[in-house]
């Protein structure tokens, strides 16, 4: 993922704009495929070339959500990846954010 998405992207976040896996505990990580509906119809082989791709984490903008929730969570007819790598960088931007924009706030 390119720098510029990657920081738009942990804006989005922020402002809560976006849904992803890490937003769903532990206890209910069973509802995934649920919450993001595609992820339902793939086959083993394919869920296998999602983890040898090194995706750790899905997620979608919430203005494509389902008017529709499964146990309070949101419903995606469609998902994004985002790569070890890419999450690694992309939570270092959030906190960046996060932190400017308290110290804006702040002020």
């Amino acid at each position: 993922m390119k720098l510029a998405e990657l920081k738009k992207l942990a804006v989005d976040i922020v402002e809560g704009k976006v849904f992803g896996t890490w937003n769903i505990p532990s206890y209910d990580q069973h509802l995934v495929p649920l919450i993001f509906v595609p992820l339902s119809f793939m086959d083993a082989k394919q869920l296998k070339k999602l983890k040898r791709r090194k995706v750790v984490h899905v997620y979608e903008y919430l203005d494509k959500a389902a008017p529709k929730t499964v146990n309070g969570y949101p419903i995606f007819f469609s998902f994004r990846l985002l790569k070890k790598r890419d999450w690694k960088r992309l939570v270092r931007y959030v906190k960046r954010f996060e932190k400017m924009k308290k110290e804006f706030l702040e002020r």
